[in-house]
């Protein structure tokens, strides 16, 4: 079930009090038109009746998409890597089935994410893979990005986007025919098992210790 409330902010630019629609809850089974909104991050933007400024404002959004099963869960600035359920949120959760459980703690994150897994993607794979072109980058630029992001993929390559302070993006791909290798690998690896808790996929995730044992295996 999809869930919003709304309540009053005050705008940043001029002062102006007007009311937004949060949505606490997004089933796309139930509303499919907010699958594009959220990945465009549409739900997130709010403008001003009588200045016009748009804002960007986050909160708390679970996205669920039972056709692709799985769950993401942005929580802003949650600084654990991963959320328990309580034996209350258990018993609700379990009736939606078997799903992949995501977190995210900020805006970009939870786009990323929810962007992934609606294209049918294993984000880990495409983390692993991310790790890879974010290592190139730093060992062939010797700079290190603050973070990266998926962009697209087709049937040849895989894009990602370094973010680097104070320059603009740049961008590296890796093979399609690799991100499939890693998927294939990960099946019978340590690395695919999944827990019934909401878990913090990312760069940090695929930049640790256990990853790299992966690809070295991997590239053997």
């Amino acid at each position: 079930m999809s869930l919003s409330e709304s309540h009053k902010i005050k705008c940043t630019e001029c002062g102006n009090g007007f009311e937004i629609n949060e949505w606490n809850s997004i089933n796309v089974e139930d509303l499919p038109e907010l699958r594009e909104k959220t990945i465009s991050g549409e739900i997130f933007k709010f403008t001003c009746p009588k200045c016009k400024k748009e804002q960007i404002i986050i909160y708390d959004c679970l996205y669920f998409d039972r056709a692709n099963k799985f769950m993401v869960q942005l929580l802003p600035e949650y600084p654990n890597k991963e959320y328990l359920f309580s034996a209350e949120e258990a018993k609700v959760i379990t009736t939606f089935g078997n799903n992949i459980y995501r977190l995210a703690t900020d805006y970009a994150s939870f786009l990323e994410k929810v962007r992934v897994l609606s294209l049918g993607l294993n984000d880990k794979a495409v983390e692993i893979c991310k790790s890879l072109a974010y290592s190139t980058y730093t060992i062939n630029n010797n700079e290190i990005p603050e973070n990266a992001f998926f962009v697209k993929c087709d049937e040849k390559v895989m894009a990602f986007q370094m973010m680097l302070k104070d320059k603009k993006p740049k961008f590296m791909s890796i093979p399609m025919e690799f991100y499939n290798k890693v998927k294939l690998n990960l099946v019978n690896s340590p690395l695919s098992k999944e827990s019934f808790s909401i878990r913090k996929i990312d760069l940090k995730w695929a930049l640790t210790e256990d990853v790299s044992k992966f690809l070295k295996e991997l590239q053997k």
